[in-house]
């Protein structure tokens, strides 16, 4: 069997959910070499997501988290403390990808936003990916996948009037 398509490329995984873990797996399907990273005292939320291996609920039994996590290495770094900063920052210069979907402002307080990853390591490739993207009237909202359907209007029925200030469903009561 020949050599995978992304063999020896070194990918740092910041992402959670479903989106950002799906594209990083993508890869680790490929052959490159994804370290993925968590926080102990704030898991993965799919970590938590059913079905469970064998029915029985635990923060390791979750059937999509393995789905979406296979083939990655994984570190548990608490990134709001110096020490997590610093490691991650290790692994920056170790990676040729940096992969990321945190909640808007996460990855600049840590000192991993593009600029300083770049002052890191000049050539990293940097992915970001944003629900409500990094500028604009949204982009201070977390979001999950299950929001852009009401967002895009897929799901008016469901969610109600247009908000005419921003042209999207209203989700919230702005006054």
């Amino acid at each position: 069997m020949g050599r995978s398509i992304f063999e020896g490329l070194k990918v740092a995984d910041f992402t959670g959910a479903i989106a950002g873990p799906l594209a990083t797996r993508l890869l680790a399907a490929e052959g490159a070499t994804v370290v993925k990273v968590e926080c102990h005292k704030y898991p993965e939320p799919v970590r938590n997501a059913v079905p469970y291996k064998d029915e029985i609920p635990g923060i390791d039994r979750s059937v999509q988290f393995a789905f979406y996590n296979f083939s990655k290495y994984s570190i548990t770094l608490d990134m709001n403390k110096p020490l997590g900063q610093e490691i991650g920052k290790r692994l920056v210069k170790w990676a040729d990808v940096l992969i990321e979907n945190m909640a808007p402002g996460s990855m600049v307080r840590w000192g991993l936003d593009y600029e300083s990853c770049r002052q890191l390591k000049p050539d990293i490739i940097y992915l970001s990916s944003s629900s409500l993207g990094r500028a604009g009237p949204l982009s201070s909202y977390a979001a999950w996948g299950y929001h852009h359907g009401p967002l895009a209007g897929f799901l008016i029925s469901l969610v109600g009037l247009i908000d005419s200030r921003v042209g999207m469903p209203l989700l919230i009561p702005i006054p």
